[in-house]
């Protein structure tokens, strides 16, 4: 036999009951909201501060409060109902902020706060008008990685070029044995067009590449740099890779170098 509730009792039921849909909705919808504040950064929206923290935070907090209002219909309202939604509008952002925490904490914990990654202590790799020009006057400063000391956290105290050779030693120039500079030049070049960068320097005599590379989400700009040395026997590229915002670069920029050099080596190949 149906319960019949009376007006008071209906109207509260489908309350909650609206309540736990739209917890629902917002709980589903989570994860656009977060590509939506990574892509509107990129699409030049908002600032990247705002696409990175203020709209995600912004938004997990109102779906909360969402999912909160409707937890609490389902508990104060007879008979029970909206459970399964409301949990759905938990779901949501829990498992959106713990991904992304995932993500993000591992390498974070584990890389030096740092955005400039160098194979040589800046001589060889300084960056040119051109390429100062294309970053903008808001980019990180480019500091010689010798130069530049680390204030906070486990590295604080060590030179930037100190804490990379610590955690990322596998950061070394690349030698081409048997190669001779114009041919490596032409090898990295080769590479660097296979990476979808934007060249921004390509001098062949100066044996100078350089370029940009910008990231699918969030847009972020990293300046590649590489220099071409002849030496006995072959080549040796050196190669750094600049972050244009943001302290830490969660180990973007070593990792983007040892994938370069592992592509200039298969062209060498």
């Amino acid at each position: 036999m149906a319960t019949t509730l009376d007006p008071v009792a209906k109207t509260l039921t489908q309350g909650r009951d609206h309540l736990a849909r739209l917890a629902a909705l917002f709980g589903v919808l989570t994860p656009a909201w977060f590509a939506l504040s990574a892509l509107g950064t990129k699409w030049g929206w908002w600032s990247w501060r705002e696409g990175l923290m203020t709209l995600p935070i912004a938004g997990l907090a109102m779906i909360i409060v969402v999912a909160l209002m409707a937890l609490y219909g389902v508990l104060v309202v007879r008979p029970w109902g909206g459970r399964l939604l409301t949990g759905i509008g938990f779901a949501g952002p829990i498992l959106t902020a713990g991904l992304l925490i995932g993500l993000v904490a591992g390498p974070g914990m584990r890389a030096p706060p740092i955005h400039d990654i160098s194979t040589d202590q800046g001589a060889a790799t300084a960056p040119t008008v051109a390429l100062m020009v294309a970053r903008g006057e808001d980019a990180n400063p480019v500091v010689a990685p010798g130069d530049k000391t680390i204030e906070r956290g486990a590295f604080a105290g060590q030179s930037v070029w100190d804490a990379q050779a610590k955690a990322y030693p596998a950061i070394q120039p690349l030698v081409l044995q048997g190669a001779r500079a114009e041919d490596a030049f032409a090898r990295a070049e080769a590479a660097v067009k296979a990476q979808g960068w934007t060249i921004v320097t390509s001098d062949a005599a100066a044996g100078r590449i350089e370029a940009t590379a910008e990231t699918f989400w969030y847009g972020f700009k990293d300046d590649v740099i590489i220099q071409i040395t002849p030496e006995e026997g072959g080549s040796r590229l050196d190669m750094r890779s600049i972050s244009r915002v943001g302290q830490s670069d969660l180990g973007a920029n070593a990792a983007r170098l040892e994938a370069l050099s592992a592509a200039i080596q298969a062209e060498a190949g």
